[in-house]
């Protein structure tokens, strides 16, 4: 394993861990790597050429402000231990970042987009396969989190190949 999926790995699982047990797994650790992998391969924090996606996983504004209105907002534990976490300002403790903010937030925050990309999977009533199981791992990827994108089975097994190799 190279050196970047190596401390990539490393601070997935270190910020999944700061934010709490519910929000952090080996599982959750293994399929944020890959998710980043296939989505940019770790060298886009801009969707090419011109797409609102940001980040290392290709989280859209949207979404991170629509996890915020419409999850952490009922959640004020899990939306503290989020902003401590991603060391933002604690004013997210108590007010709704815009999509604008979280733009900045995904393209400028390590942290706050691992955070906002396990949201997206967290929400999914469907447990996260287990971890080796790459086939299963692609499938939930491509249902779940790339739904309507270009993505592919195929593709997901392939950036994993080269992420191993």
């Amino acid at each position: 394993m190279n050196r970047l999926i190596k401390q990539l790995r490393d601070i997935i699982s270190d910020v999944l861990a700061r934010v709490g047990a519910k929000l952090y797994s080996p599982e959750a650790v293994e399929i944020l790597l890959k998710t980043g992998f296939v989505e940019s391969g770790y060298t886009a924090l801009k969707q090419y050429p011109s797409g609102p996606a940001c980040s290392y996983w290709q989280v859209e504004p949207k979404t991170a402000e629509d996890i915020f209105s419409n999850y952490l907002l009922y959640r004020p534990e899990k939306r503290t231990a989020i902003v401590k976490a991603c060391n933002i300002p604690e004013v997210y403790t108590v007010k709704l970042p815009s999509e604008a903010e979280c733009h900045e937030l995904l393209v400028t925050n390590i942290a706050f987009a691992i955070c906002m990309a396990r949201l997206v999977y967290y929400r999914i009533p469907k447990p996260l396969p287990s971890s080796g199981k790459n086939k299963a791992q692609a499938e939930y990827w491509l249902k779940y989190y790339n739904a309507g994108g270009k993505g592919s089975i195929e593709k997901f097994l392939a950036s994993n190949e080269i992420m191993e190799s």
